[in-house]
Formats: C-alpha cells, sequence, structure tokens
C-alpha cells in the first residue's frame, strides 16, 4: 500500500520548494523577487500595500502574455518543470483507498512507474502512473521515470487484474522514455513494451491515457494505447526527445529547439492530427502554479469519459480502439 505518511512528508516539501524560473520567464522572477521582497515586510503602510497589488497584478498580465506564445521548446521546458505535479501527485489527489501492487513475478520491482487498484470516488479502477521522483535519491529509485522491463511487465500484471475484474485503467504519463541500458535490453525492453503494446490494443475493459508532463518515445507509448486520450495543455508526447532527434539528424543535441518546432510534439498540434481526443487547460503558468486547480479538473474529465465509455458496447469500444490506432 502507498504509504501516506511517507507521501505527506514528500508534499510538505513540495509545498516548501523554491519557486524555480524557466529561462523564457527571466521577466517574471524580476517581479517576483520585488513581490516576495514587499511581502516580508510588517506592518506595511497604504502606499506598500498599493505597491505589493500593482506588482502582484504586472506579474499576472505578463505572465499570461507569455504563456499565450509558447514554442513548442518551451512548452517542453515547462512540462519537465521540477515544480510541477508527478504522477504519484496525480495518484494522491485524484484516487482514494489506494493499494499500491510491486513487482513483475519475475525478478523485481521497477519504482519508475507505479501501479495498483484505487477509487475514482465509488468507482474502482486500476492506475498506472510513472513516477520520475524528486530528491536526489528518490530520483535515482525511481530511474529518473525510464521504466525497465520489470516496469511494464508490472503494468502487463495490472493490465490482466483489470480485465480479470472489469476495472477500468487510468494510465498517468510522465517520462524522458523508457530505460534504453544495457542491463534494460538484456532483458528485452523491447519485447517487454511490445507485449504492453499487445495487451492494450485488446484489452476488454475501458482504458483513459492522461499524459501530464513529459510524454517521450517507448516509455511513454507502452503505456500509451486507450480509447481515450487527453494531455494537459503544456504537455508533451513525441516519440523521441528533441536533443534526441537532433543528435541523430544533426549530431549536435544543442538543436533540440529547432527539432522540436518540426517534431509536432505539443498538445495542440497532437489534438489537430487526431493523435489525442482532448486538451486539459492548464492554469496560467502551468499546472505547478495551482496543483489543486489542475487535480480538480483532470479528475471532473475523467470521471465524464469513465461515464461515457462505460455506455459503450465492448464489441464496438474494441473496434473504436483499433481505428484510433490505426489513425482510421
Amino acid at each position: 500500500m502507498l504509504n501516506l505518511i511517507d507521501y505527506n512528508g514528500l508534499f510538505l516539501y513540495i509545498k516548501h520548494m523554491s519557486r524555480e524560473f524557466l529561462e523564457f520567464e527571466k521577466d517574471l522572477a524580476n517581479i517576483h523577487k520585488d513581490i516576495r521582497k514587499l511581502k516580508e515586510i510588517k506592518n506595511a503602510d497604504d502606499q506598500t500595500i498599493e505597491q505589493l497589488n500593482q506588482l502582484q497584478k504586472q506579474y499576472r498580465e505578463k505572465q499570461s502574455k507569455i504563456y499565450q506564445s509558447l514554442s513548442p521548446w518551451e512548452t517542453l521546458q515547462v512540462a519537465r518543470h521540477p515544480n510541477r505535479p508527478h504522477g504519484i501527485d496525480f495518484v494522491h489527489h485524484l484516487f482514494h483507498d489506494i493499494d499500491e501492487l510491486h513487482g513483475d513475478r519475475q525478478s523485481k520491482d521497477c519504482g519508475a512507474v507505479v501501479c495498483g487498484i484505487a477509487r475514482l470516488e465509488h468507482q474502482p479502477i486500476v492506475f498506472i502512473a510513472q513516477e520520475k521522483g524528486r530528491e536526489l535519491k528518490d530520483k535515482i529509485n525511481r530511474n529518473w521515470g525510464m521504466m525497465s522491463p520489470e516496469g511494464f511487465r508490472k503494468t502487463n500484471r495490472m493490465l490482466d487484474l483489470a480485465e480479470k475484474f472489469q476495472l477500468p485503467v487510468i494510465s498517468i504519463i510522465d517520462t524522458p522514455g523508457a530505460y534504453p541500458g544495457i542491463e534494460a535490453e538484456s532483458s528485452n525492453q523491447s519485447a517487454a513494451i511490445a507485449l504492453n503494446l499487445s495487451k492494450m490494443s485488446s484489452l476488454k475493459t475501458p482504458i483513459i491515457v492522461m499524459i501530464t508532463g513529459e510524454g517521450c518515445s517507448g516509455g511513454a507509448l507502452g503505456v500509451g494505447i486507450g480509447d481515450y486520450i487527453m494531455m494537459l495543455q503544456y504537455a508533451t508526447f513525441s516519440v523521441i526527445s528533441p536533443e534526441g532527434c537532433a543528435s541523430i539528424l544533426w549530431r549536435d543535441a544543442k538543436k533540440g529547439p529547432i527539432a522540436s518546432e518540426k517534431m509536432c510534439i505539443t498538445a495542440d498540434a497532437l489534438l489537430q492530427r487526431k493523435i489525442i481526443d482532448e486538451v486539459i487547460v492548464e492554469p496560467i503558468g502551468g499546472a505547478h502554479e495551482n496543483w489543486q486547480q489542475t487535480f480538480d479538473t483532470c479528475q471532473l474529465k475523467i470521471k465524464e469519459q469513465l461515464t461515457h465509455l462505460s455506455k459503450i458496447k465492448m464489441d464496438k469500444l474494441l473496434e473504436n480502439r483499433y481505428k484510433k490506432i490505426m489513425l482510421d
């Protein structure tokens, strides 16, 4: 079972994380610094309060203007933001009565993916959530969100469980890709991903996929087949990272921003091409600006789709899923 005490401690740590600003947010960082200085003044007079209000208004206006015209590369930086909610955060805020299940029944567990059963209000569900980790030790234990073959085999167990008990599956994606190390390859990484693709393609229960951060390569696709695919506004979804693409094409990872312009990695671009079904609007400034608003919106969207999918006959559901995979 997920240790709620441990998570509450982690959540307390997250709440006190310093606000980090991205390269394109430099102007916001300066305003934020001035706002913090004014907030630290005790017994502030009317003039100070008025100045604070003006700075906060200026901050919101500038932030809104910046986020209205993000480039694909800038969107990727938001998707990777260190303050952005991770998979385990979504699990704890969307679901209750959580029971985490471990291991692949063959060799070991994989910390890069958190799986189990839970309830979404009164509806029992199976959840699959990729997790990158927060602090260094946690990131190492979770391999920065890069799933091993054991992780894919663990999710395959969860899919079997979901089908056996007719539980809908909620898959939450946030990964830089499947683990590419020698150990993973020797444990048959490609076959583990392929088995998941096959299983999810024909699973006789509804599957909802939600891309919350960075959805990259086989690590994302291996848990990314579903009846309804939704994506947060500033998340990304691609067959390879822009840096990886640039390394292959030009042998220079620094050309990642150029590659990102051609790869159609953003939610709007993918919706236009019918790769995904819905874009979930984030708070201005990204999901990390208002976690609770993000969780509330995502929970509502998932409940809406579960209600809709539960009314579709299984033969039709599988037919529609096949058409989606084939882009028919």
